[in-house]
């Protein structure tokens, strides 16, 4: 059976979904403790690790380092992405200020193994 690889633009939809989710909860938890609630809400956890486990399946060993989970978690899909933060082996940086550079380098990354 051959599997067909995700297009960028399904992959960038996916990862666009799961990072407007996390703003929004991020959004709803900061009204919630700036009106003195120490509380929590989870929109769609379980959701959004489903996704970033979808992805992370598709790509297999191209995202053996979790690359997927790093851009939206770590570098907040990007946004805390700047140059100088990921090198490859030879020192030239690694781009991945969006979702379409993490699927140029996991394509990469793929045509590599």
């Amino acid at each position: 059976m051959t599997l067909n690889m995700i297009s960028k633009e399904d992959f960038v939809k996916a990862i666009d979904a799961v990072r407007d989710n996390w703003d929004c909860e991020d959004e709803m938890n900061k009204v919630l403790v700036d009106h003195g609630n120490d509380g929590y809400v989870f929109l769609g956890g379980r959701c959004m690790d489903a996704v970033i486990n979808l992805l992370h399946a598709i790509f297999g060993k191209a995202d053996k380092d979790e690359w997927i989970s790093y851009f939206c978690f770590d570098l907040d899909f990007g946004r805390d992405y700047h140059k100088g933060t990921i090198r490859d082996d030879d020192g030239s940086d690694i781009d991945l200020f969006t979702a379409e550079d993490l699927y140029d380098f996991l394509i990469t990354n793929l045509n590599e193994e």
